[in-house]
């Protein structure tokens, strides 16, 4: 009997490591996201943010923060063809 305790113990312990791990990894891909987006780098950005969606889809700041850098994207490549245009 205290063996299986033991295991289940373990078990436990082992789990709620992993999740902590797995919780640091994924906040560090938002913290790598927010300095693309800094620089301007709004499609790497967008990249990262998928995966730290994919670890907290309950969480409201990667849709947030994914929906910024859409716009910023856009709008960057609307001024990007203004520009282009008056060249011509």
């Amino acid at each position: 009997m205290k063996r299986s305790n033991l295991f289940i113990v373990a078990a436990i312990f082992i789990l709620a490591n992993l999740q902590v791990s797995s919780q640091n990894n994924s906040e560090n891909i938002k913290s790598q996201a927010l300095q693309e987006m800094k620089v301007g780098r709004y499609g790497e950005a967008i990249d990262l943010l998928n995966r730290y969606i994919s670890a907290f889809p309950q969480r409201a700041d990667g849709y947030n923060l994914r929906g910024l850098c859409n716009e910023k994207e856009v709008s960057t490549n609307m001024q990007f063809m203004i520009f282009a245009q008056q060249k011509n």
